[in-house]
């Protein structure tokens, strides 16, 4: 499922059963040299700013709010079909972090599983990331434990330093999978699961990693109250529903709709 280019329009069959095997997929290459251009010209600005205001570039997240080029891109019509064909004809976006790892000393990112930071029934998400920089082995590409979203979510412990949370999977669960290298080329993407477990190492190449997680549930999701801290959601720049978009299809459930304070 392909454009005359290489460029991929959809999974088959028989890719949708891997990702529903191993909780992921490498789909290929979904950006034109052109359109990978573009968005590197983007990431380079966005960075670049972030880096003036003495920031990290790991941490820049809902980029699509304050960002209409990644809005667009999140919506790119080639990105939908692709998750059309897993979800149906009705998504939302529900969360951006574009996520740049510099050179010498770009941070990890901990074992976790999506859906721990998502309240919401049914569990419908599916994140797609997006590499703008090649990601290898070299520069801290993601790394993912094959069938561990079988048993859905595995328990967290909740590490609290300071007013801010973070969240732990037990090595007794990270050792009983296999650990894939997931590398990408720049311009080409992966889907996966809301319970496969993930993570990176740090990049201590002298390549920059960016990558661009964005994740969607269907129309028909709820969001439900958190009464577990293994729930609980990250920490987000501003209200998680202020940053839901409805990129395709017609239905959206009230409780993804955002009402802002005071609102009637």
């Amino acid at each position: 499922m392909s454009e005359p280019n290489g460029v991929r329009t959809g999974i088959t069959s028989d890719e949708r059963a891997r990702l529903e095997t191993d909780g992921f997929l490498r789909v290929g290459r979904v950006l034109t040299d052109d359109e990978l251009a573009e968005a590197r010209e983007h990431v380079d600005r966005v960075v670049d700013a972030q880096q003036r205001r003495g920031q990290r570039p790991e941490y820049l997240l809902a980029i699509h709010v304050f960002e209409p080029y990644f809005l667009g891109l999140a919506s790119h019509p080639r990105l939908l079909d692709i998750l059309e064909s897993v979800m149906g004809p009705d998504i939302a976006l529900v969360s951006t972090h574009l996520l740049c790892k510099p050179p010498g000393d770009g941070h990890p990112v901990t074992w976790h599983q999506d859906g721990a930071f998502a309240a919401i029934e049914p569990m419908s998400l599916v994140t797609l990331y997006l590499a703008l920089d090649d990601c290898d082995r070299e520069n801290g590409c993601m790394r993912m434990l094959r069938g561990s979203h079988v048993d859905g979510s595995v328990r967290h412990t909740v590490i609290r330093e300071g007013g801010d949370t973070r969240k732990e999977i037990a090595p007794d669960v990270i050792a009983a999978f296999e650990e894939i290298p997931l590398e990408l080329r720049a311009g080409e993407c992966s889907l996966h699961l809301p319970w496969v477990i993930h993570g990176s190492h740090g990049n201590y190449s002298n390549r920059r990693r960016a990558g661009l997680p964005m994740r969607y549930v269907t129309g028909a999701t709820r969001v439900v109250p958190v009464t577990d801290e293994n729930r609980n959601p990250e920490r987000q720049p501003m209200d998680a529903l202020a940053q839901v978009r409805l990129v395709r299809g017609t239905h959206l459930s009230d409780s993804l709709r955002y009402q802002p304070t005071g609102s009637q």
